[in-house]
């Protein structure tokens, strides 16, 4: 059960982390992440989809999402972040992300 709770939090997080891509938001992008910054090719503010969500849990503090993120009518990618729960909640540590065809 606490498993699903902390799959509920770190979607949240990565959703808000989108979000803040989304419209620009260095700032929430900021808070969300540590010592990633925004990629302009896949992170520019365009309107994306998310498809296909993984989440494994790895101890209750670090977890690994990952998804198909259509991002432009050509381009989607498989977007995989690493997550780290901290003293200010959860953290994105990295971000790999292979294009699709």
């Amino acid at each position: 059960a606490m498993d699903s709770y902390v799959k509920n939090d770190v979607l949240t997080a990565n959703n808000n982390l989108l979000k803040s891509i989304e419209e620009g938001d260095i700032e929430s992008f900021g808070e969300l992440c540590d010592g990633l910054e925004i990629d302009p090719v896949y992170e520019g503010p365009n309107k994306s989809s998310v498809s296909n969500a993984k989440v494994n849990i790895e101890n209750g503090t670090k977890a690994v999402v990952s998804y198909d993120r259509k991002i432009k009518d050509n381009l989607s990618v498989r977007e995989t972040r690493e997550w780290v729960h901290g003293p200010k909640g959860w953290k994105c540590v990295l971000v790999s992300r292979e294009e699709l065809s």
